[in-house]
């Protein structure tokens, strides 16, 4: 899935785990063919789509030469809105299409089996939580050492720990019926820039909600 936020590889066939409505383009008649996109998501409304396209033996091409570059949440608020609406559309997205992915139940289990370790202070469940702490800082120092920067190790723990626990929780909260009445708006800002190549430097910005 981190191949929708990096460019690595050739343009090759794949699946939506790779694809992105924010950088994502449809021929018009095979999209107005599928019906279009389904109103009752947001978000994972693309992943739908794409998903009944692949199941109906159209091809999905990732092509990591045509890249949109966009600006993440500003906030620790934001980020967590964000992630826990990614976990309930792709719950949601699951009710839909009766097609389940196992790899999708894994931040689900991982919320619940968060949830139940603090009722057992001492025991072996702990083991499992202790390791996933020690992932994080490792992964997080690589990626600091890498930009050279103290901050990004002191934020980047509680940023994968936000992302992985937001997914599982909007999981949990898409699988036992989120009405779409009460569904949050979309929030944060996000600034465009037009960029030439990968590696260019970016245009004057236009911001955009």
């Amino acid at each position: 899935m981190r191949n929708r936020y990096r460019a690595w590889g050739e343009a090759r066939l794949t699946d939506d785990s790779e694809l992105i409505l924010c950088n994502l383009s449809f021929r018009r008649e095979r999209f107005l063919a599928f019906g279009g996109l389904d109103e009752r998501l947001y978000p994972n409304e693309e992943n739908e789509l794409l998903d009944r396209m692949l199941h109906a033996g159209e091809g999905l091409v990732h092509d990591p030469h045509l890249a949109v570059f966009r600006s993440q949440r500003p906030t620790w608020r934001l980020l967590c809105r964000q992630f826990l609406n990614y976990g309930r559309g792709r719950a949601e997205q699951t009710v839909i299409s009766r097609r389940l992915r196992p790899v999708s139940l894994l931040p689900a289990l991982f919320m619940a089996y968060v949830l139940l370790v603090p009722f057992f202070p001492v025991s072996p469940l702990w083991l499992p939580l202790a390791c996933y702490g020690l992932l994080l800082l490792a992964v997080s120092a690589g990626e600091a050492g890498r930009a050279r920067s103290l901050g990004m190790f002191v934020r980047l723990p509680f940023i994968y720990a936000i992302i992985h626990l937001a997914y599982g929780a909007g999981l949990w909260w898409g699988a036992l019926g989120a009405l779409p009445g009460r569904r949050p708006k979309p929030g944060g800002e996000v600034t465009l820039r037009q960029v030439k190549g990968l590696t260019g430097p970016p245009a004057a910005p236009a911001a955009a909600k």
